[in-house]
């Protein structure tokens, strides 16, 4: 009786050891499905996603599928059905093989298969990458298995070595050589090359963070960029010179602080109470010119469903329309004008891919701003710093915020924009309105001995909506056909003399 239950002992054992390196072995899987994870280039500080998005079983093997994303063909037009980064699509083998299979744009040249047999022992080489036009290879060797910490995270880690060799097994010159690619045992590959551009470019990418549960860098969303808390400040400064008629100059300043923050039930929008204080400029000429100030209390609601392009993972595209299409980056701004350098951001370009036929898009300027249109982690957007030789500068910059305990910049003073300008107006004639604000008719009166002239009225955008002869020092108006908004007004006489003035239309 004894002697049976040692025996059953001893193949109990040897079955939770057999179990055990089993599973131990599956865990060094090269994809996992059911996470997304997120990569840095250490030069570029470019972020790129890896999301599986579809899986497919062909008899024993199981084909992975990534989103398609934007990407220049060779032909000089963007498709936005681009194979995934990591190829167009990955295929595992039961013996823990894994392929990442690039196929070409054109026919000339077969696809780009790298190989990662992710079951391999200590010191054990095989062929990750046979060249097309010589007959060399990329060889791959397990050369260290050791516990490394990456975002946070222990974890036992595959060490693999590349090397270029030609066919007698001679090392060939290549900056390819001694690069190291990591397999993590359960969180599969956390450094790799971008398989969609390698061999031809030397990119490799390290982990920068997950989801399931979330750890690191992850995706930056509308609400990710617009998460304030009470007591949080944000200063910006705004610059804009377009078109010379009829403004030359429009800028201004604000203030914004957080009071309170509500969160939707459902959790995908968030209402800030804010308190805004605010001096805006706008300028006719070198010497005519009006100030527009607030300062209120306000709401604004951010929601996930707002900006379909912040919901999208980097170079994942969206269309919008029928023909247009647009596509945003992740990385960190490195614009002196805009030095936060340690806060993840979104880059979503001005332009938009206009598809002439079938699926060849090309890049649309409007504005001049090449990607001008950057959204800061907790920090909000879109700011940009972008000159043009068409139109002139424009930007939108931080000039300070507070956020807890951290503060960065200089700070704006509300009292003093308040006051931007009151002197200037004053020297520029002001014009006489009443009422004001008004529902539709006003007086409007200049200084007495003024001749007439003209009187026109502009909406915040800077373009002229009305103008009227004023023959009289007083007069009367109809604006009652115009919605309800601000207007600014300039008067302008026959001998040059100018007087401006702002009307509220209730």
């Amino acid at each position: 009786m004894k002697s049976i239950s040692k025996s059953l002992f001893i193949l109990l054992l040897l079955s939770l050891i057999i179990i055990s390196q089993s599973t131990e072995a599956q865990n060094y899987n090269a994809i996992k499905a059911n996470t997304k994870y997120y990569f840095i280039d250490s030069t570029s500080k470019d972020i790129i996603a890896l999301r599986i998005d579809s899986i497919r079983t062909v008899g024993a093997d199981t084909i992975y599928y990534g989103f398609r994303q934007m990407k220049q063909t060779d032909y000089g037009c963007y498709t936005i059905k681009g194979g995934f980064w990591i190829g167009d699509e990955v295929t595992e083998k039961p013996d823990g093989m894994f392929s990442f299979i690039v196929y070409p744009f054109s026919p000339p040249d077969s696809a780009n298969t790298f190989r990662i047999l992710s079951l391999r022992a200590l010191n054990q080489p095989w062929k990750f990458y046979n060249y097309h036009t010589v007959n060399q290879y990329i060889e791959a060797k397990v050369t260290e298995i050791s516990i490394l910490t990456f975002i946070g995270i222990s974890d036992s880690v595959k060490v693999i070595t590349l090397t270029r060799k030609d066919a007698s097994g001679q090392v060939v010159a290549d900056p390819v050589n001694d690069q190291k690619i990591l397999l993590s045992r359960n969180y599969g590959l956390i450094r790799l090359p971008k398989f969609d551009v390698f061999p031809d470019y030397n990119l490799f990418y390290d982990i920068a963070g997950k989801t399931n549960p979330e750890t690191g860098i992850t995706n930056l969303t509308t609400l990710g960029i617009y998460d304030f808390q009470p007591g949080d400040e944000l200063h910006s400064v705004w610059h804009d010179q377009g078109s010379p008629v009829p403004f030359t100059i429009m800028d201004g300043s604000t203030i914004m602080r957080v009071l309170e923050r509500i969160t939707s039930v459902t959790g995908d929008s968030i209402t800030y109470r804010m308190e805004v204080c605010q001096s805006s400029r706008y300028q006719f000429s070198q010497t005519e010119y009006i100030y527009y100030h607030t300062f209120d209390t306000v709401y604004q609601t951010y929601s996930s469903l707002g900006t379909p392009i912040l919901e999208t993972e980097p170079l994942e595209p969206v269309t919008a329309f029928n023909d247009w299409t647009t596509f945003s980056f992740m990385g960190f701004p490195t614009d002196p004008a805009i030095p936060l350098y340690d806060l993840p951001a979104k880059f979503i370009s001005n332009s938009m891919m206009w598809a002439q036929q079938d699926d060849c898009y090309t890049m649309i300027t409007f504005d001049g701003c090449w990607y001008s249109d950057i959204y800061i982690k907790g920090l909000g957007g879109p700011y940009h710093n972008c000159i043009d030789f068409g139109w002139g500068p424009s930007s939108n910059l931080l000039k300070y915020y507070k956020k807890g305990d951290v503060n960065w910049g200089s700070p704006l003073s509300c009292d003093s924009l308040l006051t931007v300008g009151l002197k200037d107006l004053t020297h520029a004639h002001p014009l006489t309105i009443s009422p004001n604000p008004t529902n539709g008719i006003i007086t409007v009166t200049v200084p007495e001995g003024t001749p007439s002239g003209r009187l026109e009225l502009f909406d915040l955008s800077g373009r002229m909506i009305a103008g009227y002869n004023q023959k009289q020092e007083t007069e009367r108006f109809d604006i009652s056909g115009l919605p309800a908004g601000i207007y600014f007004c300039k008067f302008r006489s026959v001998n040059g003399e100018v007087y401006l003035g702002k009307i509220i239309r209730l």
